[in-house]
C-alpha cells in the first residue's frame, strides 16, 4: 500500500486504527507534523500494518469459506480505502482530519 494520508484517515474511521489523546488533539487542531517526525513515520506504519492484517483476514475468510476467489493485493486495498475516504469526507463522516506533513514522497 502507499502510505499517504487518506488511508490512515479511513482506518480510523473504520475503527481499525486508532490514535493517543496527544495525536488526536494534533489532528484536531491541524498542526502540521514535520516531514520524518516519530508522530508521523507512526502513523504511516500503523496503516501499513493495519492494510496487511486486513489482507490477511480477508485471505483466511476466503479459505475458510472454501472459495477460489482472488484475494486483493495491498495496493488494490489502498486504491479501494482511499477512495472510500474521500466519499466519507465529502459527506462530512471523517472521523478526524488527515495529518498534515509536507513532503515531495507523494
Amino acid at each position: 500500500m502507499f502510505a499517504d494520508y487518506r488511508v490512515p484517515q479511513i482506518l480510523h474511521s473504520l475503527g481499525t486504527l486508532t490514535y493517543d489523546d496527544h495525536l488526536t488533539r494534533i489532528l484536531k487542531e491541524g498542526v502540521y507534523l514535520e516531514n520524518g517526525c516519530k508522530e508521523e513515520v507512526e502513523i504511516r506504519c500503523a496503516s501499513i500494518l493495519v492494510v496487511e492484517e486486513i489482507k490477511e483476514e480477508i485471505e483466511r475468510l476466503v479459505k475458510e469459506g472454501g472459495h477460489d476467489a482472488e484475494v486483493p493485493n495491498a495496493v488494490l486495498l489502498d486504491f479501494l480505502l482511499w477512495d472510500l475516504a474521500k466519499v466519507e469526507e465529502a459527506k462530512g463522516r471523517a472521523s478526524l482530519p488527515h495529518h498534515r506533513t509536507r513532503s515531495v514522497y507523494y
